[in-house]
């Protein structure tokens, strides 16, 4: 969820890269935010790390309430 004039963007990393799956949180949605990449994809093996990347425009403050991949 975003307040005033900010954007969030997520980004999911591979080992330490980052893939093209992204998402952004528009500014001012509210408590219902949600960031959507249903157009790229990701393949892991075991032993392979994930992170995800959480960063936001200038303005005033963003939050992050959670977040979830799906793995299939």
């Amino acid at each position: 969820a975003n307040s005033g004039a900010v954007t969030t963007t997520l980004t999911l990393y591979k080992n330490g890269v980052a893939t093209a799956i992204t998402g952004t949180v528009v500014a001012a949605s509210g408590t219902g935010g949600i960031a959507i990449d249903t157009t790229h994809t990701a393949s892991y093996a075991i032993g392979d790390q994930m992170q995800l990347a959480y960063s936001t425009g200038s303005g005033t403050s963003g939050t992050m309430g959670g977040w979830a991949i799906k793995c299939i």
